[in-house]
Formats: C-alpha cells, structure tokens, sequence
C-alpha cells in the first residue's frame, strides 16, 4: 500500500527530552520585591527595651492581669484627684462671702460653664499629647469645680451633703463593679461625649427657664448615667 505523504512522519519513541525534571511537589515561597513586611503581632517586652504595656493592636483587657491594675490605678488615681479639687474648691465657695459676690453675679457660673466645653472639646482633641492632657484634664476639672461651686451656693448645705454621700456610695459601687467586670464600655465614647453635651447645653437652657422639678429631675437622672458611664 502506497502512501501520498512525500516524505514519512517522525518517529514519537524514545520519549522526552532528558533536560527535563519533575514538578516539585512543594511551595516554594517567592521572593519579595515591596516594603518589608512588618509583623502585625504585638512585641515582647524585651524588643527594643519596650514595657509590655505598649502592645500594638491590644486593648487594656486584653493585656495582662498586672498592666490592667496599673491601669486602673491610674485612672483612679486621676478621677480621686479631680473628686477632691472638685469637693474643695465646692466648698471653698460656699463661703458667705465669696456666695453672695457669686449670686451678683451671674457671669460667674455661665462663663465657667462654657469654658468647661470648650475646655473638653481642646481634651478630646490632645487627648494623646502628654502633658497637655494632663493639663486640659485640670483645667476642666477647675472649671467644672466653679459651676458646681456656684449652684452650691443656692442650696441648702444638707442637700449637699447627702448628694455628697450618694456619689460616695456610687463611685465605691462602680469601682467595685469595674475591678470585675469583663464588659467594655469604651465603644460608647463617642456617645456619652454627645450626652454629655446635650446635657450641659439643656442646663444651660433651663437658667432662663421656670423651675420645674420633673426637668431637675430628669437632668439629675441623666447626668448620673452619663457619668456612671464615665467611670466604668
């Protein structure tokens, strides 16, 4: 039988080229052109001589059981400090003299009272400059303590002192419930910051209003929650 093909095909025996090798079964990581790549897990405290409370992407009850008590004695160091210049510069005004110059004076308490919101708007704002902080913290607490010192003026001394004992009370509970709570408030930041300025702009509105006890008692109510928040 003959074939119409000039020429006869290749042959295919003999198999492949032997410069050929097999596929090898494992990755082999390629080599990397960027930036170096950083380590997104937190460093140890002996990197760079860095305390472990300086952990990068870890929150404070994420941290161990010592960098959360120094933590917390921090915190309550500064919120028993501003408690005591609060108390004293209260007092301090209650003075017969100092309350009647007070009372003749409005400007006394409104002027603080805007200064106090200006005051924390500047805080939020160097919230992590040290020592600024620091020092807006004590300016706002002074401030905070002349309008409170004013309204005391215009109160009987024993309703003070049982609102003095009450906060005494709440500040030891909420202590006690913050040393064992596993609950994280501080998503809710931004919130008590918007509460907390309604309720100094409604206090501010209800100067120039009638008294009305249902409004005191619904500013009391809300100012305790808003700054029970605070503290936990």
């Amino acid at each position: 039988m003959s074939s119409n093909y000039p020429a006869a095909p290749p042959s295919y025996i003999g198999g492949a080229p032997k410069g050929y090798q097999a596929v090898p079964q494992h990755d082999t990581p390629a080599p990397s052109y960027g930036a170096a790549e950083t380590s997104t897990q937190p460093r140890n405290a002996d990197e760079e001589g860095e305390p472990d409370d300086w952990k990068y992407g870890v929150t404070v009850d994420q941290s161990s059981p010592e960098i959360r008590a120094m933590f917390m004695r921090k915190v309550y160091s500064v919120l028993t400090a501003q408690i005591i210049g609060t108390a004293s510069i209260a007092w301090i005004m209650t003075a017969q003299g100092i309350a009647s110059w007070v009372h003749q004076n409005q400007w006394a308490f409104i002027l603080p009272l805007i200064g106090s919101l200006v005051t924390m708007g500047f805080l939020y704002w160097k919230r992590h400059s040290h020592p600024t902080n620091i020092l807006l913290l004590a300016l706002f607490t002074i401030l905070e303590s002349i309008s409170l010192g004013t309204v005391v003026t215009y109160v009987d001394q024993k309703i003070v002192l049982q609102a003095m004992a009450i906060t005494a009370f709440t500040f030891i509970g909420l202590t006690l419930f913050t040393l064992q709570s596993k609950w994280d408030f501080s998503s809710l930041g931004g919130w008590l910051f918007a509460g907390l300025t309604i309720l100094v702009g409604a206090g501010f509105v209800g100067i120039f209003l009638p008294y009305n006890q249902t409004f005191d008692l619904v500013m009391a109510g809300a100012g305790c929650v808003i700054f029970s928040l605070y503290i936990v």
